[in-house]
């Protein structure tokens, strides 16, 4: 085992050409010094052809000639053992040389044959196999991380990843050893891997394809177990961000994450479910407040600042992922109640360092994502929740001179108009309902309506409401109150919304169509000067930033998209007087699988003679107060 000793080698310059010619050669002693000494050499590249003429694939045996110990010994499989070790330190001469040049592409294609074909051999001899010594365990490791590290090497050429891409068993092998990289029974005792985890970075080779062979390989390697796949990637981030080296030296956790990214973005959906139902999105909002606590509280040193950078970014574009590739609106209440506002408060110092471009994505979740699910009530109150706890921190009170102010303005401000919406809907749910009588639809306290003893959903503002309702010869109540409430067909189809949602978001249609009415009625007479009132519909879109108010024609949104719409009153819109009422169609993020992605309101009386600045419903002082209090928190003013 001395060969395997991770103290320093006794080697003068003037015996280098002794080395080079006896590892040429064969010779174990000086082949083994090559391999541990080549890359700090002053001019390293070229001595890999040494290595590379060491794994010529004639000479693979068919079975082992030696037990795992013996592969340290003067023999053939000993020579391909320590070329392999050898070509594993191999990427830090051509980062050296830059990553557009590829010095020894053509050499690494040429020898692939061989190295694969040793690398495999190794890999079932030495390593896919049972073994009971804590000694030949600990081995075991190292013969792992000598073909990880080897095959990441070669993997900085471009020319030789696509080469490596191309062989049948690459993935297959490289995902059993990302599984096992952190067995905790097979110490390392090698410097080779140098703190990073080269199981995950092996896998970066799934970063240059699309193809769906290739992650298929990688899933049956892992058994086919997405859940397996994502529950070890977020575990060994949590453990690397965890750790007190972390300060020091963030690579793991920049491999690690990059890792996760692909994940995200593979042609296999399932892998990015399976990370969301692992906690993806609240790991890496913690990752990015502990890396904000490393740099702001000085942890680091000044040189690591801009390592740091890399990884913040990668975070903050994984959750962008997460929240705009999937069904939003759980996991974007999720990203908020988990302090996704605060991590990007937090990070905000670093926000100086990055490109525009790169800025453009970290803020995206902040001034795009999460204003366009402020329709839904669940998330108001989470992000008011998130506003109210910033206050007190100190980080908060320098935000106004930080590049983060217009995005954290922006939002502070549209929650703040939300949230009285919000304080508007609680009072009027403890007080006020709706007369079910589709001719009435009157406003009154709730005590005062009774309900129909047949299917006490329906209530009513007087006897002769319910009466007219249910004998009306146009619609009728009597047929509905006979109709069984039944339930989706799929049982997951409206579980990510709550009733509160429903109908919340039908408040902020009426609150935003009066806020834009001066806007609509220049509208109407300049696009539709022709048109009927009673014919035109409302649509607000909050699915854009800003969201937008316009005009459409009632027969296309009617004829063309009932199939999506949501209505109140069970989901069936009531049969309205049309003459009379306008329909106002709220377009919001898609909130769960199967649900319509359009909120109709209805408003009896229309809206053309309304005044802007009205209110919609009586809100007290203490709610007017309580706007006032929550512009101020946000804002600062």
């Amino acid at each position: 085992m001395e060969y395997l000793s991770e103290g320093p080698l006794n080697f003068h310059g003037g015996e280098l050409p002794r080395i080079i010619q006896g590892a040429r050669a064969g010779s174990l002693k000086e082949l083994v010094t090559l391999a541990k000494i080549w890359e700090s050499l002053p001019n390293p590249l070229g001595f890999h052809l040494i290595f590379l003429h060491h794994l010529n694939s004639s000479a693979v045996p068919t079975q082992p000639k030696s037990d795992i110990m013996g592969i340290i010994e003067g023999t053939e499989e000993g020579r391909a053992f320590w070329s392999l070790w050898g070509l594993g330190s191999m990427g830090v001469p051509l980062l050296r040389a830059g990553l557009k040049v590829d010095p020894c592409g053509q050499d690494i294609i040429k020898a692939w044959p061989g190295i694969f074909k040793w690398s495999a051999f190794f890999y079932t001899s030495h390593v896919q196999i049972d073994i009971a010594s804590p000694q030949k365990k600990s081995m075991r490791g190292v013969v792992r991380d000598v073909i990880a590290s080897c095959w990441c090497s070669l993997a900085f050429s471009e020319s030789a990843k696509r080469a490596m891409l191309k062989t049948r068993g690459v993935i297959d092998i490289a995902a059993r050893l990302w599984l096992f990289e952190d067995d905790p029974e097979e110490a390392r005792v090698t410097q080779i891997a140098r703190g990073i985890p080269i199981g995950t970075l092996l896998l970066k080779l799934l970063s240059d394809t699309d193809d769906e062979a290739d992650w298929d390989n990688f899933i049956s390697a892992t058994s086919g177990n997405m859940d397996k796949i994502a529950r070890i990637s977020l575990s060994r981030l949590k453990t690397a961000f965890k750790a007190p080296k972390f300060a020091s030296n963030p690579g793991e956790c920049i491999a690690i994450l990059s890792f996760i990214g692909r994940l995200c973005c593979s042609p296999k959906p399932e892998i990015l479910q399976a990370l969301l139902d692992n906690g993806v999105i609240v790991v890496c909002i913690k990752f990015l407040i502990r890396l904000a606590s490393v740099v702001n509280e000085g942890s680091c040193s000044p040189d690591l600042r801009a390592e740091f950078v890399v990884p913040m970014t990668g975070t903050f574009r994984i959750l962008l992922l997460c929240l705009e590739d999937t069904i939003g609106l759980p996991w974007v209440l999720q990203a908020a109640n988990a302090g996704l506002i605060t991590a990007f408060v937090e990070c905000s110092p670093l926000f100086n360092d990055i490109s525009h471009d790169d800025y453009t994505t970290v803020s995206a979740t902040i001034s795009n994502t999460i204003p366009r699910y402020l329709a839904y009530w669940g998330v108001v109150q989470a992000v008011d929740a998130a506003f109210l706890k910033l206050e007190k921190t100190e980080r908060f009170l320098s935000l106004r001179r930080s590049k983060a102010w217009e995005a954290f303005n922006g939002l502070a401000l549209l929650t703040a108009r939300r949230f009285r919406l919000v304080g508007q809907y609680k009072q009027m749910k403890k007080k006020a309902t709706t007369c079910s009588n589709p001719r009435c639809l009157k406003v009154d306290l709730r005590n005062t309506f009774r309900k129909c003893a047949k299917c006490r959903t329906a209530v009513y503002c007087s006897k002769e409401c319910q009466t007219s309702h249910w004998s009306d010869s146009k619609f009728n109540h009597r047929r509905s109150c006979r109709e069984p409430v039944t339930e989706p067909e799929d049982p997951e189809e409206y579980v990510d919304f709550s009733g509160h949602d429903s109908e919340y978001i039908l408040l902020v249609n009426i609150y935003e169509t009066r806020y834009n009415l001066t806007h609509l009625k220049h509208l109407a007479a300049t696009e539709y000067p022709d048109t009927p009132r009673q014919d035109l519909v409302v649509v607000i879109d909050y699915n854009v930033v800003p969201m937008t108010c316009k005009l459409d024609l009632r027969s296309t949104w009617m004829q063309t998209y009932p199939h999506l719409f949501i209505f109140p009153r069970g989901g069936r819109l009531p049969v309205l007087d049309f003459e009379t009422t306008t329909i106002i169609i709220g377009r919001v993020p898609y909130a769960g699988k199967g649900t319509p992605q359009y909120y109709v309101a209805p408003v009896p009386g229309g809206i053309w003679n309304w005044e802007r600045g009205r209110r919609e419903f009586a809100a007290t002082d203490q709610i007017t107060e309580i706007i006032e209090q929550r512009r101020k928190l946000y804002c600062g003013i």
